[in-house]
C-alpha cells in the first residue's frame, strides 16, 4: 500500500509500564496479557482511558487494543 504523505500520521508509540494478569475467556481460563513490563508499543490515535497516578499523567490501554509492539 502507497500512501502520500498528506496521508501519513505519526506513529503514536509507548512503552509499557505495568500489566496485569490478563482476563478471563468465557470458560474462566486466564488468558496471560499479550505485552510485558519494558515493551515498546504501537497504540491507536484515540482511545484509552487517561488517568492521574502521584501527579504523573497516564493512559490506560486494553490489551486488545494495542495494535503491536516495536523493535
Amino acid at each position: 500500500i502507497l500512501l502520500p504523505d498528506a496521508a501519513k500520521q505519526e506513529i503514536h508509540e509507548a512503552v509499557v509500564l505495568a500489566v496485569g494478569p490478563g482476563r478471563r475467556d468465557r470458560q474462566g481460563n486466564l488468558m496471560p496479557m499479550g505485552v510485558r513490563v519494558g515493551d515498546r508499543i504501537v497504540l491507536p490515535k484515540y482511545g484509552g482511558t487517561d488517568i492521574d497516578v502521584g501527579g504523573q499523567e497516564l493512559t490506560v490501554f486494553r490489551d486488545e487494543d494495542i495494535l503491536g509492539t516495536l523493535e
